[in-house]
This record gives structure tokens, C-alpha cells and sequence, in this order.
């Protein structure tokens, strides 16, 4: 399978277990039709093809950066190299990068429409925000991940039109909007401030997609779309129909990506053959224990323990 040979190649010493899940929508760019075909897993391919005729995808934006925070250098090894607080600051300095370029594409094709004469939702002054999409979805290794991702948005159009009245009780909004993006990326009050300020528009736009995650943990690269499977599980077809979501896709060493796509037709044989709600209501719970003596079974694994 693709992942796998990405994850433990003997010839890739530094690869991010997860970037081929933005390495699909970076040759997006180039070929939708080849988003659709490079599935990098089987969950994903059962996902991603029937959605072909179901999901429009428009504007791209992608992020590219140099960092250690999740990669393996030791080839003897299954287990990668991890920097918790520096992958947490990685993640949240994409989702900047690559929601800040997102907002300026949109504008400018807003712009081009106008001057062509053509009807747009926002002029071209007006900037893309949350409010805009119906649903928020994320790479989510792990929940609160996708909570600290939903509130960065929030913080982002926060300091793009601090005077909207959704943010009038944003606490110390005069020094919030003054602060730096780069200080920012560390400041707990930050943080803090925006996930409690965006608890409700979590709950709505993006809890509905959390199902796999809640249940899976981390499923590195079929993450994103764990939560887009989530959420066509989870809300009914009628009521997704005409729905915009955004996406933001992520890879450790690092690559982003955020788009968004439109749902333009019915979602219902999506969810019946997935299954997905009773599938996860199936799986069986055991101790930890039995998960490390199952790794002892791969000679590989077995070895890295030792």
C-alpha cells in the first residue's frame, strides 16, 4: 500500500507519516480527476470515488515549510522521532498560512468576477471567514487537535475584522488584536480565549464530523477524511445538500492544504454502504496490553522494542 512504503522505506529517512495526504491535494492542483485516483488508502479510495459525482471541489491553497517535528531518522526503527509542542505549533502555523492564502485567492477571483460584470457572494474587500461555510473539517490526529484548529480560524478572522460583532465578547480584544502572528503561535491566553469562543460554531460546523476520531484516534493520512466520512455518516443527506466545507489537510515536515467543496448531490448511498456509525459502534475495546504483544508478532516491531 502507498502509506506504508512512505512510512518505512529504508530510502526515505525523513518522510511525514502523514504528507501524502497534502502531497493528493498539491497534485490537485494540477488534475482533480488525479486527486480522486491517488487514494492512499482503502478506506479512503471507498470514500473518495463515489464522491466523484457527489462533491464539487473549487479554490486550493497550499503551505510548504521545513521542520523537524515528526520524522524518522533512525531507519532501524518503526517508531519516528516526535517534538510534541513544535508539531502543535507546525499545525496551527499552516492552518495561518494556508487559510490567510485561501482568503486571498477567494478575493481576487470575487475581484475578476465583479470587473467581469458577474454576481458574487462578497465583494472582493470582503474576506472569506468561517461564517462562509457550513462545516469545518480538519486533520484531526486526536481531537482536541481539531478544537485548537476550529479556534485558529476563529482567531484568524478575528484579527482580519476584530469590529465584527460575533467577536464583542472576545475578553481584551484591544490587546488580543495587537499581539503578533509569531507570539501568537505559543500564547496559552490565545488559545484559550479562541476555543472558548468558538465552542458553539465547533459544536455545529465541526463535532459532526468528529466520529472517527473520536473512536479511531489517530489515523494519520485517511484523518482528514475520516472526518469527511464522519460527517456524511452523521448528517443526513437532505440537510448536507447544497452544504459548503471547508478542509484543511496537513503533513508532518511540512505540507497544508485548505480548501473547500460544495455538496451537489445526494450523500445517502454514501452512508448506507459505508456503514460507518455501526462500524464504529462494533469495534472491540481491548487492553492495551494486547496491542504490544501484537506488535511483538512483526519481526520489525519486535526488533525497535528490544
Amino acid at each position: 500500500m502507498l502509506l506504508s512504503y512512505a512510512v518505512i522505506s529504508p530510502y526515505t529517512p525523513r518522510v511525514p507519516l502523514d504528507l501524502l495526504e497534502v502531497l493528493v491535494h498539491v497534485l490537485c492542483l494540477l488534475d482533480l480527476t488525479l486527486l480522486l485516483f491517488l487514494t492512499v488508502s482503502s478506506f479512503v479510495s471507498r470514500l473518495i470515488c463515489p464522491i466523484m459525482t457527489t462533491l464539487k471541489i473549487a479554490i486550493h491553497a497550499s503551505y510548504m515549510a521545513n521542520t523537524y517535528d515528526f520524522y524518522k531518522p533512525n531507519l532501524s526503527s518503526e517508531y519516528p522521532e516526535v517534538d510534541g509542542p513544535v508539531s502543535v505549533v507546525t499545525y496551527v502555523a499552516a492552518l495561518d498560512a494556508a487559510y490567510s492564502v485561501f482568503k486571498e485567492k477567494v478575493a481576487k477571483l470575487s475581484k475578476r468576477a465583479q470587473l467581469a460584470g458577474h454576481s458574487v457572494e462578497k465583494t472582493h474587500d470582503e474576506l472569506f471567514s468561517l461564517e462562509d461555510v457550513d462545516y469545518a473539517i480538519f486533520h484531526s490526529p486526536y481531537g482536541k487537535q481539531a478544537v485548537k484548529g476550529h479556534a485558529r480560524m476563529v482567531f484568524n478572522d478575528f484579527i482580519n475584522n476584530p469590529n465584527d460583532p460575533r467577536f464583542a465578547n472576545v475578553p481584551d480584544a484591544e490587546n488580543l488584536v495587537k499581539i503578533s502572528r509569531s507570539s501568537s503561535l505559543t500564547d496559552k491566553n490565545v488559545e484559550k480565549v479562541f476555543v472558548t469562543a468558538s465552542k458553539s460554531s465547533f459544536s455545529k460546523k465541526t463535532d459532526p464530523a468528529m466520529a472517527c476520531s473520536k473512536r479511531l484516534g489517530n489515523m494519520y493520512t485517511a484523518s482528514l477524511y475520516g472526518c469527511l466520512a464522519s460527517l456524511l455518516s452523521t448528517v443526513d443527506s437532505q440537510a448536507l445538500l447544497g452544504k459548503r466545507v471547508s478542509l484543511f489537510a496537513f503533513g508532518s515536515g511540512c505540507a497544508a492544504s485548505f480548501f473547500t467543496l460544495r455538496v451537489k448531490g445526494d450523500t445517502s448511498t454514501l452512508r448506507e454502504k459505508m456503514d460507518l456509525t455501526n462500524r464504529l459502534a462494533q469495534m472491540k475495546v481491548v487492553p492495551p496490553q494486547e496491542f504490544v504483544d501484537a506488535l511483538l508478532v512483526c519481526p520489525l516491531f519486535s526488533l525497535s522494542l528490544l
